[in-house]
């Protein structure tokens, strides 16, 4: 991961394990990032960019894809996107969340992110 920019989309289950990404890579240093519906940047000794972007809902994130695919320069190297707890406690329509985790696949599979590594991150009860 050295000089790498990993970039953590989603709720609080993906804001965890960007936590623990975080104590992996920096052992001993105190990062305060779990807490709070808020976005977070560091970058570590080793040179690596983390990023968490709250985005708790499916179309947030696809319009996060959307606004890093139309910046110039660096994009991400790495994406790890998780969303679903926000959508059943605040929406509760299962076939509203399934057409929005639609519309991120396809965009995750465009230009610029189809050669993109991304990982999704779901909670089970």
């Amino acid at each position: 991961l050295a000089g790498a920019w990993v970039v953590f989309a989603g709720d609080s289950a993906v804001r965890h394990a960007f936590a623990a990404l975080l104590r992996l890579l920096s052992p001993g240093e105190d990062l305060e990032v779990v807490v709070g519906h808020r976005d977070f940047e560091y970058v570590l000794g080793c040179n690596t960019r983390a990023s968490f972007f709250w985005r708790p809902y499916a179309a947030n994130v696809t319009s996060l894809l959307q606004q890093l695919g139309a910046e110039e320069g660096r994009r991400p190297d790495s994406l790890l996107a998780g969303v679903g707890l926000w959508h059943v406690l605040h929406v509760g329509d299962s076939r509203d969340y399934a057409e929005g985790v639609g519309r991120l696949a396809e965009a995750a599979r465009a230009p610029p992110w189809a050669r993109l590594p991304l990982t999704w991150a779901t909670v089970t009860a």
